[in-house]
């Protein structure tokens, strides 16, 4: 997931459209936030509803030990199908098509640039949720992931996991935080 040079302000999440109905979303939190691959969590955009949360596996891997903001950015792949994550394609496809940065009504800080693509909204996050902390995926010499559709989140999170203690990182670092650390041991 690094390489993107925008980083979404606190709060808010950059939304892109992707192939197959798809919209990238990327959150970093406004404090430090961690999380294990494959883990879920709950979002609220009230630019499509005030109360409704839905869940999303998060695929992108929590790095303690990155120097920007790109080691706890949440990167959500949503596929749109109906209800509320068809309001979420219909949103950013019409605010895009309209050339619009962010829903009518949502101020961004000052000190952030609206982004080259995609759209800004604001976004909070609950979580995570899920039991795949407890998974200890560097530890095996195979492993094989098969997912399908929008379940790529929960594979791409762990293959980028394994890919980086591969890379000799410390996997601890990568899951650091309220009790992770010693399932990652």
């Amino acid at each position: 997931m690094a390489g993107i040079a925008y980083t979404p302000p606190p709060g808010f999440a950059q939304a892109e459209l992707m192939p197959g109905k798809t919209v990238r979303l990327r959150v970093v939190t406004p404090g430090y936030l961690s999380w294990a691959p494959g883990q879920h969590f709950l979002l609220q955009i009230p630019a499509i509803s005030s109360f409704t949360t839905h869940p999303f596996t998060v695929a992108s891997v929590c790095d303690s030990q990155s120097r920007d903001n790109s080691g706890r950015e949440l990167v959500f792949f949503i596929r749109a199908k109906k209800g509320w994550t068809k309001d979420l394609w219909d949103l950013v496809a019409n605010l895009s098509a309209r050339g619009l940065k962010h829903p009518h009504g949502e101020k961004l800080p000052a000190s952030y640039p609206t982004p080259h693509k995609g759209v800004l909204m604001r976004t909070r996050v609950d979580g995570p949720f899920g039991s795949a902390a407890r998974a200890k995926w560097s530890e095996h010499s195979t492993v094989l992931l098969m997912v399908g559709g929008s379940g790529v989140s929960f594979g791409l999170s762990i293959l980028e996991y394994i890919c980086m203690s591969m890379a000799g990182r410390d996997g601890r670092a990568l899951v650091l935080a309220d009790g992770l650390a010693e399932l990652a041991q």
